[in-house]
Formats: structure tokens, C-alpha cells, sequence
């Protein structure tokens, strides 16, 4: 009986150890295979760019007919997009949408995969040169979050300012969330020129959110948002009032110069606030900002 326990155990051991090991040159397997195809794609990718150059000249430009090369002629557009203005890139988005890129790309958006839908928002906002943005708002609300991160990213890097008010309700949104940081940096990007879209964001009770807005209104020196940011100087959240005083520092509007004042006495001057205050009172115009009750 002892005998047949220990087979019985040692079999059970080597096929572990074989299970074990298949499973580890599967993982190598997959891993050389996903590096060998990233390869080859780039590679692909390089050799389309002189013939995205050619389109940018106005040079006759056909359509490859081998699907894996019209695909990573796509994908560099996607890439070139983004580096080019004006009328290069007016006439890469006519070619791309006359070789039917567009509508390529607005198939692949409603792909069940999630990275082909979010490579195929780059693609959709190459063929409309940044314009007609709204297919890529409503991804997002698409269920992956490397989708909805995508289009975050494409929304900014278009500039598409039509997109401000539906990328603050995603930075705010608790059942799809967006990174708040890649928020922000989009709508930096698209540089709104007021901050209407972000009416509804001083009253939340989400302090990333608020956080977010104070954020694009400094980088962006948006005047029209002064009120509420100065309202936010009596915040009980510490950070909120950081960035609030950090904000009305990069605004740099005179008429802050009382509330900035008022905060500064409640603060001693030595800590992170206090240095932020003392930056913010010399932003807007007074010299010797005291602190202290």
C-alpha cells in the first residue's frame, strides 16, 4: 500500500512539473510572438511613411492591395496625424477618407476587441483632420478602459474643443472613469477659451474632479473661472486649497489680491500652502505678502 501511495505521488508530481512547464513555454511562446508581430509592424509602419509623405505633396498615392499593408499604412497616418497641420494635414485627411480609411475606421470602432476599437479611434480622427469629433466622445463610454483612455487622448492631441464638456462629465463619471491627469492634459491641449464647459464642476463633491478643473484653468490662465476658484480658498480639503491659491498664481489676476490676502493669515508661512500663497500674492502684484494671524 505504501509502495502505491509513493508511484501514486510521484506520478502526480512529474505531471505537475510537465503541466508547469508547458504552461511556461506557452507564456515564452506568446511573449516571442507578440514581440516578433510588434516588429514586424513597425517595420511595416516605416516603410508606409514615405508614402504619407508623398500624399502630404500631393503626389497620386494608390491604396496597397495586401490588407496587412494597407493596415500599417493606417497606423502610421495615425501616428503622422499628429505632426503635421494646416494643409498637410487637410490633404492626408482627403486621401485617407477617399481610400475609404474612414469608414474602415468607423467599423472597427464598434469592433468587440477592445484594442482594435482603440487603435481605430487614432485612425477615424486622421481621416476627419481632427474635425467631427463626436464617434470618438461616445467611445468615452465604452466599457474598457484602455478604450476610453484612447479616446481621451485622441480628443486632446485633435484639439477638438467641441469635446471639452463631454471629457470633464468623463472626468467625473464614477461608473467608467477616465485617468483625471489625462483629462486635464486633453483639455490643456484643445485650450478652450473660457471655462464655461466646467460650470458644473465647482459645485461637486468629488475632489479629484474639482481638482481636475483648477488644474486647466491655471495652465490655461482662464480668467473667467477666477470667482469660484477664489470661493475655493476656504475649502476644508488642504489640497483643493493648495491648488486653488496655485491656480490664481498662474491666472495672475489683480483682483485676487484680497482673497489671497485673507487666506494668508490663516496660514503659517513656512508651510506648503504658505509658500504657494506667497507665490500666488507675488503673481498678482503684492510685494510683501504678510502671514499670520
Amino acid at each position: 500500500m505504501t509502495e502505491r501511495l509513493g508511484t501514486t505521488a510521484t506520478w502526480l508530481l512529474l505531471a505537475s512539473g510537465a503541466v508547469v512547464g508547458l504552461l511556461l513555454v506557452a507564456i515564452v511562446a506568446a511573449r516571442s510572438s507578440a514581440d516578433l508581430r510588434r516588429r514586424t509592424e513597425a517595420a511595416r509602419r516605416t516603410l508606409a511613411m514615405p508614402m504619407l509623405m508623398d500624399v502630404i505633396d500631393g503626389k497620386p498615392v494608390p491604396v496597397p492591395r495586401r490588407r496587412r499593408h494597407a493596415q500599417a499604412l493606417a497606423l502610421a497616418a495615425s501616428d503622422l496625424v499628429h505632426k503635421v497641420r494646416g494643409a498637410d494635414r487637410d490633404l492626408l485627411a482627403t486621401w485617407l477618407t477617399d481610400a475609404g480609411f474612414r469608414q474602415d475606421a468607423l467599423r472597427s470602432m464598434r469592433s468587440p476587441w477592445a484594442p482594435r476599437r482603440a487603435r481605430a479611434i487614432e485612425l477615424y480622427l486622421a481621416t476627419t483632420s481632427g474635425l467631427e469629433p463626436e464617434p470618438v466622445v461616445t467611445m468615452l463610454r465604452d466599457p474598457h478602459p484602455r478604450v476610453r483612455l484612447a479616446a481621451v487622448r485622441a480628443l486632446g492631441d485633435s484639439g477638438a474643443r467641441e469635446a471639452v464638456p463631454a471629457l470633464v462629465r468623463a472626468a467625473g463619471s464614477r461608473r467608467r472613469p477616465v485617468p483625471p491627469s489625462a483629462v486635464a492634459m486633453a483639455i490643456v491641449h484643445a485650450a478652450p477659451p473660457d471655462a464655461s464647459a466646467m460650470r458644473h464642476v465647482w459645485t461637486s463633491r468629488d475632489p479629484v474632479l474639482v481638482s481636475t478643473a483648477l488644474t486647466v484653468c491655471g495652465h490655461l490662465g482662464l480668467v473667467d473661472a477666477r470667482p469660484q476658484i477664489e470661493h475655493l480658498l476656504g475649502s476644508r480639503d488642504h489640497q483643493l486649497r493648495v491648488r486653488a491659491v496655485e491656480a490664481l498664481g498662474r491666472i495672475g489676476d489683480p483682483r485676487s489680491a484680497l482673497p489671497l490676502r485673507r487666506a494668508s493669515h490663516l496660514v503659517p508661512p513656512g508651510s506648503v500652502e504658505g509658500q504657494a500663497l506667497r507665490r500666488a500674492l507675488e503673481a498678482v502684484g503684492v510685494d510683501q505678502p504678510r502671514f499670520g494671524a
